[in-house]
């Protein structure tokens, strides 16, 4: 089954189109001044896949910040969908698992000593990571960078 998650609502996405934008209508109806009554399609299959297009040309929709063009994108599990300034998270059941939490850790080469003998920590974020298996890029922004299976992640590693 696949899902879209919006602040802690979920929507389920079922097989057909489903409809998102402002209009009561819409089987996925969104708040916000930029959320157009009819503003994206999504197209699921029996098989599981589901992809998205734009229900209007002057709709605006992002993947994963990137900007989706005239042809339908399938959406793959931890996909951030960003309509009209409302991001929803896209789950697919099937490629979720349980995320484990480890602590991080500052590796040797970012600690300086300084002449009092302290500690300190210099140049660890920023920066960004590709996946060479499907040319994503995961801009590093803060101080931790969170993988895992859960959609919820900000670098969703699929399961099996």
């Amino acid at each position: 089954m696949s899902l879209l998650e919006l602040g802690g609502r979920t929507f389920t996405i079922s097989v057909g189109e489903v409809m998102l934008g402002s209009d009561a209508s819409c089987a996925i109806s969104l708040t916000g001044a930029g959320v157009l009554p009819q503003h994206a399609v999504l197209q699921a299959q029996a098989d599981g896949q589901v992809v998205i297009r734009k229900a209007s040309p002057a709709a605006d929709v992002l993947i994963n910040g990137v900007r989706l063009g005239a042809e339908p994108t399938p959406l793959l599990h931890g996909d951030k969908v960003d309509v009209g300034g409302q991001e929803l998270t896209f789950v697919d059941e099937r490629r979720s698992g349980s995320t484990q939490f480890v602590k991080a850790f500052t590796p040797p080469s970012a600690v300086t000593t300084t002449p009092g003998g302290k500690s300190t920590t210099v140049g660890t974020t920023g920066g960004r990571i590709v996946s060479l298996t499907d040319g994503r890029e995961y801009v590093i922004t803060g101080a931790s960078l969170v993988f895992g299976r859960e959609a919820g992640c900000d670098v969703v590693v699929p399961g099996k």
